[in-house]
């Protein structure tokens, strides 16, 4: 039922927050720059809360996507729910704690507002499918995340599947454009492969392991580099983030 990551609840049990807070510690490091302005797109978005944090940075636009559709009903619920009960603000403080405050440019971050995001779409659709952004595809994306989701895309699609996605994020991005993308280790692999057969018989094929990602990006995709903004533990949700800029 869950072959590509499509957990629900999963961001509860991400939850480090207490009470309705909801805290996201893998915003450290990052800069509200990359999304403050910006077209950003979220990549196996789940249930949206990400993405609603970046929302409230003043993107000049910013997608969720999500193959499950019952995820990408869930994420336009959830929003609804924190611009009616004022959480918007709460999220935006959190992620100006986590971030570097600095907007680029000398500017400073919008004012939030209390009418809705309408700088925030959600959809669902397969990343590597023809025409999946449709209209969305109109100008390309300074920011793309994926966050917890490449391990779902290796073992459904394989090796070239995974560079089929890792070149189709490239031509989505702007000259100077960043790909901040959470990896997951190649024990977690080896223990997802159960979930089906189609999956055992890729994880059996896979020469590409996440250790690889720096240099295939660079050397094979063609990003101009990659750096690490978070060393990830062995086991666990603490992985490791890579931002590859092209």
């Amino acid at each position: 039922q869950f072959t590509y990551g499509n957990y629900r609840g999963y961001y509860q049990r991400r939850m480090t927050g207490e009470g309705d807070v909801y805290d996201e510690p893998r915003l450290d490091g990052w800069k509200l720059s990359w999304f403050t302005g910006r077209r950003v797109l979220d990549i196996g978005c789940n249930a949206g809360m990400v993405t609603l944090v970046l929302a409230t940075l003043g993107p000049r636009y910013i997608a969720g996507c999500d193959i499950d559709r019952g995820l990408v009903r869930d994420c336009w619920v959830s929003k609804e729910a924190h611009e009616k009960d004022g959480r918007l603000k709460k999220l935006r403080d959190m992620a100006m704690r986590r971030m570097d405050g600095d907007c680029g440019g000398g500017g400073a971050l919008p004012p939030l507002g209390n009418g809705p995001l309408v700088n925030l779409d959600f959809f669902s659709g397969n990343i590597l499918h023809p025409n999946t952004l449709g209209r969305r595809e109109s100008d390309p994306f300074d920011t793309i995340l994926c966050l917890s989701v490449v391990k779902w895309i290796h073992l459904n699609w394989g090796d070239a599947g995974l560079m089929s996605f890792f070149t189709t994020v490239y031509d989505w991005l702007a000259l100077g454009g960043r790909f901040i993308l959470e990896t997951q280790n190649w024990a977690s692999y080896r223990k997802r492969k159960r979930m089906s057969q189609h999956m055992a018989i890729n994880y059996a094929d896979i020469q590409i392991r996440p250790a690889d990602f720096p240099a295939v990006l660079v050397a094979t995709v063609g990003f101009k580099n990659v750096r690490v903004l978070r060393t990830g533990a062995s086991n666990g949700f603490d992985r490791t983030i890579l931002m590859c800029e092209k």
